[in-house]
């Protein structure tokens, strides 16, 4: 894959026409006596250039495009061994893009180009890796992409960078996907078991209960049990009512029963009384009689005969009140308990019916039991399941890894050869910047709890000098376009790579992508300010200085300057906050 030209539907935009080889976009200064050079470099558009180039490539959706640069459209032209494209997106419709005259939905234009230019289709669909992804790795589009070599997307996952830097150095994804889909599987897993374990009813009755097995058991019990009872339930329509009729009969042989109580104690003092014989002595009525006699005089004439007669009659009217009284009570009793015994046949059949019926509602309550009991029962066996699934998987899940470790490790012995090859790459590139510096690309096992099945790291061992880490993404990057695992032949670094580095590592940069760009047919691209041929002059002897001058001077395929803003890339001056 070749980027062509760069154009818009705008006359006044600086079309850019790329060329196979190397192709420099500079950045000029309108005072050349200025030293703060950033200032006078920045604005001019060269970054803009790469942020247009990902949006004719399929990029999300830039809303500052759509709202600064209403009516425009960009249209960039790229070859994919022999086959023409040509692409065109407009900022206000930026849902679709013209591929070949052929308006298409961006995801589609993604997934065609995923095809024709890394080989990937729904058939052999990648975690993690699309377009997208990938030619990220060759145009890095962020400011914080030029932080560490294998920075390219914002946010991007361990895991993604791994699969993606991986499938580009020809490294097998298989083993990278399976520890990632196993360790996965057993996340997921656990958060079932967490969510679970978060039930009430559950976090209640089951959860670190040792004897699941034997709740789960009585449950079973319980709910047969309660099923009978429901099955062998009448309900009674009129419950309620009979009920209340029971109850009020209840009362009334209640009360009927302390009448007749009452009665039996009223019959029990009579008996008491009767059994008592007021016998008054001779001696104690003579006594009394002389007394009255004193107290009267004469008035009293009644001999002692006539007074014993007198108290006699007294007892025996006495005797027969008593008696009267008790015939009455024990005719109330009678009646009573006839009363008592009447209502105590009718509670009977009340309390028989009620036995043998329940309520509407008494109904519904036992159904409502049985329903928690069951939704117990469920949420318990369903734990159970869990629980032995993930002790299960877990086992499994052991001897997976241990038998992905093995597979990992046979893997990086029988690849050596393209192990080193990765390796010499890299170290081929840093030796030209650092040829005392130890230095690697290093492909190894993964043996952590984690997703990640192998580690890819790019060192250059040094001394955190300026413009090492820059140095690194350069190599990292010449690497995963040399190795070619993919149709892509163009590399594209903005300024901000070289803005760190000293004169002699610019240079030895100079030196590679010459060699390179003449031996291995490959397109290099960079923006430039021109300070960086500037910057040579004291490091290297005229003839040499005036080669890589001239090299510069003739790959410039694009100058942008200040001076005005017909100068500049859009032929305007436009505030467009796109980085990120």
């Amino acid at each position: 894959m070749y980027l062509k030209k760069l154009s818009s539907n705008k006359e006044q935009f600086h079309t850019v026409e790329f060329k196979k080889g190397l192709n420099f976009i500079v950045g000029r200064r309108k005072d050349p006596n200025i030293k703060e050079l950033k200032e006078t470099y920045n604005g001019v558009g060269k970054s803009l250039i790469i942020e247009l180039i990902h949006f004719c490539l399929g990029s999300s959706k830039i809303e500052v495009f759509e709202e600064n640069l209403k009516g425009w459209t960009f249209t960039l032209e790229f070859e994919i061994y022999g086959e023409e494209y040509r692409v065109t997106r407009e900022c206000e419709k930026q849902d679709f893009v013209s591929v070949n005259s052929e308006i298409m939905k961006v995801s589609k234009y993604t997934n065609l180009l995923a095809e024709k230019v890394f080989g990937l289709s729904n058939v052999n669909k990648i975690s993690n890796v699309s377009f997208r992804s990938l030619i990220s790795r060759f145009i890095r589009r962020y400011k914080s992409s030029y932080n560490k070599y294998n920075t390219y997307i914002a946010k991007e996952k361990d895991y993604a960078k791994l699969v993606n830097n991986a499938f580009l150095l020809g490294i097998d994804t298989n083993l990278i996907q399976s520890k990632m889909k196993q360790k996965k599987e057993m996340a997921e897993l656990q958060k079932t078991k967490k969510i679970v374990e978060k039930d009430p009813i559950l976090k209640e009755y089951f959860v670190g209960n040792e004897d699941l097995d034997i709740e789960i058991t009585d449950l079973k019990d319980e709910i047969k049990n309660l099923e009978i009872k429901i099955s062998e339930f009448k309900v009674a329509e009129n419950y309620r009512n009979i009920q209340e009729q029971a109850d009020k009969i209840s009362y009334l042989r209640k009360e009927l029963s302390n009448k007749s109580i009452l009665i039996d104690n009223s019959i029990r003092k009579i008996d008491k009384s009767l059994e008592i014989k007021p016998d008054i002595e001779l001696e104690t009525i003579l006594k009394m009689y002389d007394e009255a006699n004193i107290i009267f005089n004469d008035k009293v004439t009644k001999n002692l005969e006539e007074v014993t007669q007198f108290h006699n009659k007294l007892l025996e009217n006495r005797v027969i009140r008593l008696k009267s009284q008790k015939q009455n009570l024990l005719k109330i009793k009678e009646g009573l308990e006839e009363q008592i015994k009447s209502y105590e046949i009718q509670l009977n059949k009340l309390i028989k019916f009620l036995g043998n019926h329940g309520a509407l509602e008494e109904f519904a309550a036992l159904n409502d039991k049985l329903s928690d009991l069951k939704l117990k029962l469920e949420k318990a066996s369903d734990y159970k399941n869990l629980m032995e699934t993930y002790e299960e998987k877990l086992a499994n899940a052991k001897i997976i890894n241990e038998q992905q470790k093995l597979e990992a490790n046979r893997y990086i012995k029988e690849n050596k050869q393209l192990l080193e090859q990765i390796m010499n790459t890299f170290r081929g590139y840093s030796k030209v910047f650092y040829k005392d510096k130890p230095s690697g690309l290093e492909v190894k096992v993964n043996d952590g709890e984690n997703q990640l099945r192998f580690e890819i790291n790019a060192k250059i061992i040094g001394d955190s000098s300026d413009g090492i880490s820059e140095v690194c993404i350069f190599c990292f990057d010449m690497t995963l376009l040399k190795l070619r695992n993919h149709k892509v032949k163009f590399l594209f670094h903005d300024s901000r790579l070289f803005a760190n580095m000293d004169p002699r590592q610019r240079l030895s940069l100079l030196k590679i992508v010459e060699e390179e760009t003449n031996e291995a047919n490959i397109q290099y691209i960079a923006s430039l300010n021109e300070d960086l041929i500037l910057s040579l002059e004291d490091i290297v002897d005229e003839e040499e200085y005036k080669h890589y001058k001239n090299l510069i001077e003739e790959n410039t395929i694009l100058v942008l300057t200040d001076k005005s803003d017909e100068d500049k890339l859009l032929g305007m001056t436009k505030d467009i906050a796109y980085d990120k």
